[in-house]
């Protein structure tokens, strides 16, 4: 299969780290819709590129079946209720990440980061406190009804991107965050 513009944006979706498929579509630089979305991620699956997985709790992932894509599809479309977050997620394979690489070349400063989020807690690895404050400064404008507090920084924390991309020293600031309440609530 010959990869269009619309596969390499989803790949570059993914090449800070797994998301949430609701966070890709967010994250994408040109719109899709989500049944089109899917219908992508599943091509870059076929071919090895990309994997998913269903989250069934913090610590539990299960392979999806054709239901989660199609319930994922009606939670963004509005046609069932969304989620604060949603439990299928995708991520780059190896090959998907040499692929990223060979398009892209090595990764520039500016994007060495990763985000990862839980419940209550966000955490930020980045190369340095300036591109640290770059990726929640982007994360805060995809996620604006979403308040945070950072609670602590260490350094140095390594850590390894999603493309194989290895940082050190690296720092990790972890923030908690809360929902917040809508002016009509």
């Amino acid at each position: 299969m010959e990869l269009r513009n619309a596969h390499y944006d989803l790949l570059d979706t993914l090449i800070q780290d797994m998301e949430p498929f609701d966070q890709v579509i967010q994250m994408l630089s040109t719109p899709v819709a989500p049944r089109e979305a899917i219908d992508l991620l599943l091509e870059l699956e076929g071919v090895g590129l990309v994997s998913s997985a269903v989250m069934v709790d913090l610590e539990t992932w299960r392979r999806p079946r054709p239901d989660d894509f199609e319930r994922a599809i009606a939670e963004l479309e509005g046609l069932a209720e969304r989620p604060f977050q949603s439990d299928l997620w995708f991520r780059l394979t190896e090959a998907g990440q040499a692929e990223w690489r060979a398009k892209n070349g090595e990764r520039p400063r500016s994007g060495m980061w990763r985000i990862a989020e839980y419940e209550d807690v966000l955490e930020v690895n980045a190369v340095s406190a300036e591109v640290a404050a770059g990726a929640v400064a982007s994360w805060q404008e995809r996620n604006p009804e979403t308040a945070i507090e950072q609670l602590n920084t260490k350094t140095p924390a390594p850590f390894t991107l999603s493309d194989g991309t290895k940082v050190e020293p690296g720092i990790l600031i972890t923030f908690r965050r809360r929902r917040l309440q809508s002016p009509l609530s």
